[in-house]
Order: C-alpha cells, then structure tokens, then sequence
C-alpha cells in the first residue's frame, strides 16, 4: 500500500488529532518509525495522555503562562500528546508539569 505524502501532512497538522479515529494509530507509527531499529523496543502505551492538560485548574502553572490564550488551538495537536499505559496516565492527570514529568519517567 502507498501513502500520499499530502494525507500524513494534513494528519500531523490536524490541530484536533486527538478526537481523530487514528490518534493512537498514527502515534504508534511515529514511535516505530524512531525508534532506533536495530534495539528491540516493546510499546505498552494504550493511551494517550495530554502534556498541556485539556483543562487545567486556575491555579495552575499552566494558566499562569502568557501564552494561556492559546490552549484551546493546541492542546489536541501532536505536539501536545504522548502515548502512555493507562497507570501512567491516569497518574499523570492534570498536574504541572514537572510533577508529570517525575510521575511518568
């Protein structure tokens, strides 16, 4: 099967590639395709969890950044989302950063 270069653009760009049908999919094939393929690497992630949260409280670190005003067009981006076990994600929840960080590493 070929892909059309245009399609995979466009699903990259898509600035609401989380509500997508594909999200994990097209995650999944991101994390194959840099992998380092000569080390063999099992993926447990079965779902995808949100860097910048989807709603921060008012209090957080996160609504306290000047550039607060632009959530609502990137939180569903790619650039905003990871892939984790549910475990991981579930105690990733809405925190800062930081704590994300240390809880997912």
């Amino acid at each position: 099967m070929t892909y059309d270069a245009t399609i995979i653009k466009k699903a990259a760009a898509d600035a609401n590639l989380y509500n997508s049908r594909y999200a994990k999919y097209f995650l999944l094939r991101l994390e194959i395709i840099n992998s380092e393929h000569d080390v063999y690497k099992e993926i447990n992630a079965k779902s995808i969890e949100h860097v910048f949260p989807q709603n921060p409280s008012a209090t957080s670190d996160w609504a306290k950044d000047p550039d607060f005003s632009e959530h609502k067009s990137v939180v569903n981006s790619i650039g905003n989302l990871v892939l984790l076990s549910k475990s991981k994600n579930s105690s990733a929840s809405n925190h800062d950063f930081p704590v994300k960080k240390n809880t997912v590493s």
